[in-house]
């Protein structure tokens, strides 16, 4: 039975994409944008720091904020959809945040530029389709929400399928 699940191609309909990053590309993102993350983010070498939920957010934020560049964006999405890949799945849908990309200075559209070069590269190279669905974050209020809603609209993306909160 083991070895049918294994060979089943599987889809991943849920993942934030941010929140997909290991420990190990936090520390190499980090150095290469000239950043130390808080050593209390992590436990050990392979795992992050949290007891509760709110340490969860905390420990999302942090490592979020190393993402700073396309060529990050780039990087975390080909390592995601090549873990993803390398356990069958063919198909990959990610959110992602707007917002956590403009938090780090980044604007919305090199976000989606170093998300597709990881998504074609993931293509290229491992045969699995990954999308994005966009996401506004709801703790920001409706006005933010709106903002990010329009992005949609005025800078539309192919490989954006649709419009979530998180």
């Amino acid at each position: 039975m083991t070895d049918l699940v294994a060979r089943l191609p599987k889809a991943e309909l849920h993942a934030h994409i941010e929140g997909t990053v290991t420990p190990a590309l936090v520390r190499r993102l980090a150095e290469r944008n000239g950043m130390s993350p808080p050593l209390d983010l992590f436990n050990g070498e392979d795992t992050y720091a949290w007891d509760d939920f709110l340490g969860f957010l905390n420990a999302y934020d942090l490592a979020s904020a190393c993402i700073r560049t396309p060529e990050d964006y780039r990087d975390l999405t080909y390592d995601y959809l090549r873990r993803c890949a390398a356990e069958g799945a063919v198909y990959v849908e990610m959110f992602s945040s707007a917002d956590h990309a403009q938090m780090s200075g980044m604007p919305y559209a090199a976000m989606m530029e170093g998300i597709a070069a990881g998504i074609d590269q993931a293509a290229a190279e491992l045969g699995v389709t990954g999308r994005i669905i966009l996401t506004c974050v709801r703790h920001l209020g409706p006005d933010e929400a709106v903002k990010t809603a329009r992005l949609l609209t005025d800078e539309p993306h192919p490989y954006v399928i649709g419009f979530g909160m998180g």
